[in-house]
């Protein structure tokens, strides 16, 4: 369904190491590696867990939905970022990558994948 909008990410996003497209749930539907520098499924669990405590958080105070968020730590740069009510897109970079440029694509990316998903 959407792999050729993934794959394009992957080979013209510099400094990407991994992503996956996870639901709310946990599961994830798909993946790329480029480093075993972090096990993604387990970090995606884990960081969609915190997604959760923050979603409720938000709704108790009518904040929203979490639209995106950004880990920046010492050995590796996490991004997460709403697709649709059911699934988010997760994705780890080398710590040295132009966080500006990974936003970017990460948003051409998400367009995409919503277009697919419809």
């Amino acid at each position: 369904m959407f792999k050729n909008s993934f794959d394009k990410f992957v080979t013209e996003t510099p400094g990407f190491w991994g992503g996956v497209i996870i639901g709310i749930d946990g599961i994830p539907v798909e993946q790329r590696y480029l480093s075993d520098r972090i096990n993604l499924e387990n970090t995606a669990t884990e960081y969609i867990t915190l997604l959760k405590k923050s979603n409720q958080i938000n709704e108790q105070e009518n904040l929203g939905q979490v639209q995106e968020a950004i880990f920046i730590n010492q050995n590796i740069v996490i991004l997460l970022h709403h697709i649709n009510s059911e699934y988010y897109f997760l994705s780890a970079f080398d710590p040295k990558a132009n966080l500006g440029m990974i936003r970017f694509k990460v948003i051409q990316l998400i367009a995409d994948i919503l277009r697919e998903f419809s």
